[in-house]
């Protein structure tokens, strides 16, 4: 997760090897920021470290390999799994026309005809769109594409939606 000051570009998911080095998920549609020499700051922050530099980067489908700077064996490597690896709001990449998935996160989502189906609680990211997890009475999956979103309301936190013919019986 990130704050508001802060976007979430990579999470450490697991440890690989015994040297410490990390296997890091990519959250952002510009892995190529995963390089040697690149600094990070960690949600939540380990001040014992401080920022993290990677030190040396190999790419591994949607995942990166990294030695890290400071961190040569297997524990503690193994102590920053599920640390996320953020990068300041202003180096971000969000494509025109796009939201912040921190902005997303907690949305109201409401059908056309005014029903309230819950509030996102996480965003899958598919390959091909988003899909919002939305927790209410039962947890729906909408998939966020021009057909069913119609509207985003960041600034008073609500979502509307076309849902397609049986999407909410799913």
């Amino acid at each position: 997760m990130s704050s508001n000051k802060h976007l979430a570009v990579g999470r450490i998911v697991k440890t690989h090897g015994v040297k410490g080095q990390v296997e890091i998920y990519v959250l952002t549609d510009k892995p190529q920021r995963f390089k040697a020499g690149a600094t990070f700051k960690l949600i939540p922050p380990r001040p014992e470290i401080g920022d993290l530099t990677l030190e040396e980067v190999r790419y591994k489908k949607d995942r990166v390999l990294a030695r890290l700077v400071n961190i040569g064996d297997l524990e503690s490597a193994r102590a920053l799994i599920g640390t996320d690896l953020v990068v300041p709001v202003s180096e971000g990449d969000k494509p025109d026309h796009s939201h912040w998935h921190h902005d997303i996160i907690g949305c109201a989502v409401d059908t056309v005809t005014g029903d309230r189906l819950g509030r996102v609680s996480e965003i899958i990211r598919t390959g091909a769109n988003d899909v919002y997890v939305v927790d209410g009475d039962r947890e729906y999956l909408i998939p966020a594409t021009k057909e069913v979103i119609k509207s985003i309301d960041i600034e008073n936190k609500v979502i509307v939606i076309a849902p397609l013919p049986g999407l909410l019986e799913l």
